[in-house]
C-alpha cells in the first residue's frame, strides 16, 4: 500500500484551486523558515499567500490539516525523488549507503523546513504511522536493490538494518542542526555513517 494514501486529502480539480494549495503550502513552507512552526498561525499563513483567512479555511479547515499535507508530501518526495535515482546506480552497498544519507543530509539544508517538519511527525500519531510504513516500504525498496547485485545473507535482516539506519539518520540531522559549529555537525555525520558502513558490513 502506498502510505501517502493512508490519509485522506482532498485534491481540488481546477487548475486555478491547485495553484492556490501550492501558494499556501508555499507560504507555509517559508513561514516554518523563518520563524519554525509553533509560531505559525492560519492567519500568518493566509497573509503571505496573499489572501484571506477565509479563502484560507475553504482548502484547509486547521492548521494541523496544511502540516499533514506538507508532510505527505515530504515523505512522496523523498520516495518519487531521491529514492528512485538512486534505484538504478551502479554503485557497492556500501556507496549506495553513504550517498543517499549524504543526499537526504543535503535536502535539509537546502530545503531547512524539513526539520520542523520532521518534528511535527513524530508529534501527530497519525504522521507517524504514515512515515513508519513509507520507511519500511523504503527500507524493501533499498534491500531488494541492493539484493540484486550483492550476495546477501539474510535480507530480512538487511531490511532491519535499512529501517533502524533511516530512523537513527533523522535523529543525526536534528543533532547536527542543533550544533552551531558546522564542522563539528559534519565530523558528526562522518561518525555516523562511519558506524553505520560497519554495520552494513556485518549484515551482508
Amino acid at each position: 500500500m502506498n502510505s501517502s494514501t493512508s490519509l485522506t486529502r482532498r485534491v481540488p480539480e481546477q487548475a486555478r484551486s491547485r495553484r492556490r494549495v501550492e501558494s499556501i503550502l508555499a507560504a507555509t513552507r517559508s513561514l516554518i523558515v523563518d520563524s519554525g512552526l509553533e509560531p505559525v498561525t492560519m492567519t500568518d499563513i493566509a497573509a503571505e499567500a496573499g489572501m484571506g483567512l477565509t479563502a484560507l479555511y475553504r482548502y484547509f479547515p486547521n492548521k494541523p490539516s496544511l502540516i499533514r499535507e506538507l508532510a505527505v508530501r515530504l515523505l512522496e518526495q523523498d520516495r518519487s525523488g531521491l529514492l528512485q535515482q538512486l534505484m538504478d546506480l551502479d554503485i557497492t552497498a556500501n556507496e549506495l549507503l553513504k550517498l543517499a544519507s549524504s543526499s537526504y543530509v543535503q535536502l535539509h539544508r537546502d530545503e531547512p523546513y524539513r526539520l520542523s517538519l520532521r518534528m511535527a511527525i513524530q508529534a501527530d500519531s497519525t504522521l507517524l504511522a504514515i512515515d513508519l510504513e513509507d520507511s519500511q516500504n523504503n527500507a524493501q525498496l533499498l534491500a531488494g536493490r541492493i539484493s540484486q547485485r550483492t550476495s546477501v545473507p539474510d535480507i530480512t535482516t538487511l531490511e532491519r538494518f535499512l529501517l533502524m539506519h533511516m530512523t537513527l539518520l533523522n535523529s543525526t540531522i536534528q543533532l547536527m542542526f542543533q550544533l552551531d559549529d558546522e564542522k563539528e555537525a559534519e565530523a558528526v555525520f562522518e561518525a555516523f555513517l562511519t558506524m553505520a558502513q560497519r554495520q552494513l558490513d556485518t549484515v551482508l
